[in-house]
């Protein structure tokens, strides 16, 4: 890997691998996340507000005066005096005493350069991610009791780690080692917080535990001492901090990774030292000290026994990370185990009241269940106010030829294929008004379709059949020019069922999507579905209940069976590996999963039941995606975290220059041979900032002039030069010192960015421009026209 994708990459990731291994500590390789039952309402601790100023309060007046005292400065002595000596001390003043103004103005303004956020700036922030675990032992045991261990341990043979690390691979060996080390450490919470990334486009999350300081220190200092620890995540060093008493840093030779704090909630490890953290939406305020709950009635002892009901794990998606959908607040989810050893998830989407008015209006409630044949891999149940215009789509037909005739309800079912591959077959099902009108639509279509192909010279695309007396139309593929050759090459039937669907339709209209020939497709349906298959294996209703709107239902066991040869395939290529169980070994281990939708005016409510939880890439999704989740990319936001990010980058490489030569570099180019400008031009390059269609238009001719004329001179210049163009940076050095800055004018907000030789990013405020000469003369000629008209109304009025 290359020093400057290493210099981005390691923060982050070695971030990342300290985070993991504190909430793995009891997650071992089968814990996964689980959903909880009903809405959690955040919980926001009430803003302390300052006491009302009182007009007749007698202690501040006091503060102030002393404060004037002990600071007499002339602008104080100024405001205290009337407007009247005002003016005429200013009519008074030479021009010689305004430049000494503006010089004193100027020099206040350089002495202070850098414009520092607020101190409380990173304390009002939201987290966009909080993940809330209330007992790791309870996630480790409810993970070992659930069907996914079984599975976990069924599997585990199969997919072994390597033993041994190489250069180019992860050392498994040496995690597993660590997990069993963190497995022995005694129970705790962990809280999650995950904000927008700062100025500089580095992530800023914060971890919460319930340990004491002293505590996770001498854990940390045990688990790094391990030699484990530095296969996976290099040489990590825990020290006291140089300027703040009880805060440890976690760091890596050329980077700190985070810092560790203590307070009465116990320790937390966070990004960066000034990032103030808050409690979790989903951790609990204190009890009240009389043992009453916030409702204001007594705690008892029932209400303490109920605390297993908690959810393993909760986790909260809001801000910016939602923001590209309209209308929509947050994402809850939460997982628990219920007592068949099933992850019970649940998911809980809250939008605006007018969003869900419009979500009602377009995804409605199934209104009568459909009938599945029970050997269906996977059956569901939808109503989309769009799905009249899909089955046209989906069967390959013109738009229009089927939409008044199909109702909202939609159905999908997955089956087996009964070909030499036997891949699944994909079945669409719609109530249909009238099958008779459908058919006569479905031949003027075809011959249409007909004509055109026969005038081009090309066979037929839909053809017809007859199974049981009724008609079938299927697509064929064949039929079109550059079709190639494939192992598994699907085909459309269209084809009807007559059955007591509900008043005002006729019958279904099926689409299928089969690998095998039509007709076969047909027959194999019409036996799942005859009277004695139904009698022997009832249909698979979907939606089982009223009060769910949409629902799926997954058949582990029979996509298992359909996947073990292949698994066992998979095996074979592995060394070392084990055959994958029979299907009658995991049986018990995968029941089928249900997923239940329900859409409402406050929110969309999700809830999945199943052997295997969903929630296990859910979280760790939400997550990295925050974490890696950057700024526009046409903001000027970007463009400084893009500076920013170059300035470490040639840092680093100015270090290393540094050490090689006990002295820092003059020029850029110094560095080429360190970072290797002429593969990494993007150092050299920060994108114009946004300023209007025209003006962007016209930088852009300028830059092109501009790097029209960097390529004369560098043609022109020497073969021994670099020919670099270092115009973008300012290189401020000494022998003992070094400053590298982004050139003037370059940002909107800023002066200039500049990085020193400690590593540190400084941001230069823009100067306030000083008044010019011409600004002078004019206040000038106005105070001498007010002076004469002050003297021609007195001459006046002594006329008078």
């Amino acid at each position: 890997m290359n020093p400057s994708r290493q210099i981005m990459q390691r923060p982050l990731i070695v971030g990342l691998c300290a985070i993991g291994l504190l909430l793995s500590a009891g997650a071992a390789a089968q814990a996964i996340i689980i959903p909880p039952t009903e809405e959690y309402k955040k919980k926001e601790e009430p803003k302390k507000e300052p006491p009302a100023k009182d007009e007749g309060d007698t202690e501040k007046a006091p503060s102030d005066e002393e404060s004037k005292k002990e600071d007499p400065s002339k602008d104080a002595k100024e405001e205290d005096k009337p407007a009247s000596e005002e003016k005429t001390e200013d009519a008074d003043k030479s021009r010689g005493t305004s430049q000494e103004s503006r010089q004193r103005k100027d020099a206040e303004s350089k002495s202070e350069p850098t414009d520092a956020p607020p101190a409380d700036a990173k304390e009002r922030l939201k987290p966009e991610v909080e993940v809330y675990l209330p007992s790791v032992v309870r996630l480790i045991d409810a993970s070992a009791c659930s069907r996914s261990a079984a599975l976990y341990r069924a599997f585990a043979g199969m997919f072994k780690p390597p033993e041994k690390e190489t250069d180019e691979s992860f050392d498994y060996a040496a995690l597993l080692t660590l997990l069993d080390q963190i497995r022995e450490w005694p129970d705790t919470s962990i809280s999650l917080s995950i904000y927008a990334q700062d100025a500089e486009g580095r992530p800023c999350w914060a971890v919460r535990l319930a340990w004491p300081l002293e505590e996770l220190r001498r854990r940390l200092a045990t688990l790094i001492a391990n030699e484990a620890t530095r296969k996976v995540v290099g040489e990590l060093s825990l020290a006291p901090h140089k300027e703040h008493k009880e805060v440890y840093e976690l760091s890596l030779p050329d980077v700190v990774l985070a810092v560790i704090t203590g307070d009465a909630r116990g320790c937390e490890i966070r990004s960066t030292f000034d990032l103030k953290s808050q409690p979790t939406a989903f951790e609990a305020p204190p009890p009240p000290s009389d043992g009453s709950n916030n409702s204001g009635e007594k705690s008892s002892p029932e209400s303490k026994d109920d605390s297993d009901d908690r959810p393993l794990i909760q986790c909260l998606v809001s801000g910016s990370m939602i923001g590209g959908i309209p209308g929509l607040r947050d994402v809850r989810f939460e997982a628990r185990v219920n007592a068949r050893g099933l992850w019970d998830e649940r998911w809980k989407l809250g939008w605006n009241p007018f969003v869900g008015l419009g979500a009602k209006a377009l995804f409605g409630k199934v209104r009568r269940p459909f009938e599945f044949p029970r050997e269906s891999l996977i059956a569901a149940a939808f109503n989309v106010e769009s799905g009249r215009g899909m089955a046209d789509a989906i069967s390959g037909l013109r738009p229009g030829t089927l939409m008044e005739q199909v109702g909202d309800d939609l159905g999908f079912a997955l089956l087996p294929g009964t070909g030499f591959l036997p891949a699944p077959d994909i079945f669409y099902i719609w109530n249909m008004r009238s099958i008779d009108k459908c058919v006569t639509a479905i031949r003027d279509l075809m011959e249409q379709d007909a004509r055109k192909r026969r005038e081009d010279d090309l066979p037929p695309a839909w053809i017809e059949e007859k199974v049981a007396d009724r008609p079938i139309f299927w697509f064929n593929p064949a039929a079109e020019r550059g079709s190639g050759i494939s192992p598994i090459n699907f085909r459309t039937v269209i084809f009807f069922e007559t059955s007591n669907a509900e008043k005002g339709y006729e019958g279904r209209l099926i689409v299928a999507q089969t690998s095998t020939a039509a007709v076969d497709t047909v027959r194999h349906w019409n036996q799942l579905r005859s009277a004695a298959n139904v009698k022997e294996n009832k249909p698979l209703k979907v939606p089982k209940t009223r009060n769910v709107h949409w629902q799926a239902i997954v058949h582990w066991r029979d996509l298992y069976a359909l996947a073990q040869p292949w698994l066992s395939l998979m095996a074979g290529f592995t060394e070392g590996a084990e055959l994958p169980p029979s299907v009658e070994e995991l049986a018990d281990a995968l029941p089928d999963s249900v997923l239940d939708l329900r859409v409402e005016f406050a929110g969309l409510n999700a809830r999945h039941v199943g052997p295997a939880p969903l929630g296990a890439a859910f979280v760790p999704a939400v997550a990295s995606m925050a974490l890696g989740k950057a700024a526009d990319p046409t903001s000027e936001a970007a463009r400084e975290q893009t500076a920013c990010r170059n300035l470490r980058i040639l840092h680093h490489h100015a270090r290393l220059f540094h050490k090689d030569y006990g002295r820092w570099p003059a020029t850029l180019s110094e560095l080429d041979g360190y970072v290797d400008f002429q593969s990494h031009r993007y150092l050299l390059y920060l994108r114009p900032p946004n300023e209007g269609f025209l003006t962007g238009l016209s930088r852009l001719v300028r830059e092109r002039q501009r790097a029209k004329e960097q390529a004369e001179k560098k043609k022109s210049q020497d073969e021994g030069e670099s020919g670099l163009d270092e115009s973008l940076y300012v290189v401020r050095w000494s022998t003992d010192g070094w400053r590298l800055e982004i050139r003037p004018d370059e940002f909107k907000n800023w002066e200039t960015i500049a990085i020193d030789a400690d590593g540190t990013i400084h941001r230069v405020a823009k100067k306030s421009a000083p008044k010019d000469e011409k600004s002078d003369a004019v206040e000038k000629a106005a105070r001498e026209e007010e002076g004469e008209s002050g003297e021609n109304k007195e001459g006046s009025d002594r006329s008078a």
